[in-house]
């Protein structure tokens, strides 16, 4: 009887430990990808003419600006843009306070090891101009965000 008892209770840890792990995967650690769904993107952007270009009115366009915007429409998420300088965006992302940032992403920035970068992509600002080399930051930690944004960028901008 004890024999059993043991049984059905080692049984029904083993099947609790099994359905704990049934969560989605890839996850975030801030939930970025459902607040993104829920209340739009918030979109960092620094002045990095041509690909990021900031209006005199705060309105963001350019190469990247045009491809956030394309993802944007794929997934029904809103863009909801916040203009300002390089860093403090960064750190506003570090702290998973924004979606992403884009403009002014140098291979040897200080931030490279603090948040996460989607993956490059090759894109010109209009033919003929050469082919560039381009990436976003993102928030660290948010891998399910990480895998909807680069899926999308392999399906359709090139990205490598």
């Amino acid at each position: 009887m004890l024999a059993t008892l043991m049984i059905r209770v080692s049984a029904i840890a083993a099947l609790s430990l099994a359905f704990a792990g049934c969560a989605p995967y890839p996850r975030d650690t801030a939930d970025s990808s459902s607040r993104g769904a829920q209340f739009g993107l918030t979109v960092g952007a620094s002045a990095d003419p041509p690909y990021v270009v900031i209006g005199p009115d705060n309105t963001v366009s350019g190469s990247d600006a045009a491809i956030v915007e394309r993802f944007a429409r794929a997934h029904a998420f809103q863009v909801h843009w916040v203009v300002g300088g390089h860093d403090s965006l960064m750190a506003q992302l570090e702290d998973a306070r924004l979606h992403l940032v884009i403009g002014g992403h140098a291979k040897d920035s200080p931030w490279e090891p603090k948040v996460g970068w989607s993956r490059e992509i090759q894109t010109r600002e209009r033919p003929p101009s050469p082919l560039v080399i381009r990436r976003f930051a993102m928030p660290p930690g948010e891998n399910a965000w990480h895998v909807l944004l680069d899926r999308y960028l392999v399906a359709h901008e090139s990205a490598r």
